[in-house]
């Protein structure tokens, strides 16, 4: 976790360290949980060049398909943003806790 006044240059020194690892950057952006897990599910399929069958439209699902995807496969997950996803579906944190079980 990394956490910092805004503006200091915490994702540009968090995507330094990783440059040479594959690595899945994940921007949260204030829009509908369908439509970032669209595109969350491309930068994924791009980054470690996956194919993905079916269509992920809840971040619950996201997850649990990003924790099956580190069994066969290493990288670093860096989710910017991280908080703001409890403001687009209040019941991630919950959800995320819950997965495997």
């Amino acid at each position: 976790m990394l956490i910092g006044r805004r503006r200091v240059g915490k994702t540009t020194l968090t995507l330094q360290k990783y440059s040479d690892d594959a690595v899945i950057y994940l921007f949260v952006s204030k829009k509908d949980e369908h439509l970032l897990c669209e595109e969350f599910m491309e930068q994924i399929s791009s980054k470690l060049d996956v194919k993905i069958f079916g269509n992920i439209s809840k971040f619950k699902e996201l997850f649990k398909y990003i924790l099956e995807l580190g069994k066969s496969k290493k990288f670093t997950l860096i989710i910017d943003e991280f908080q703001e996803l409890s403001k687009i579906n209040p019941s991630i944190y919950s959800n995320i806790q819950n997965i495997g079980i």
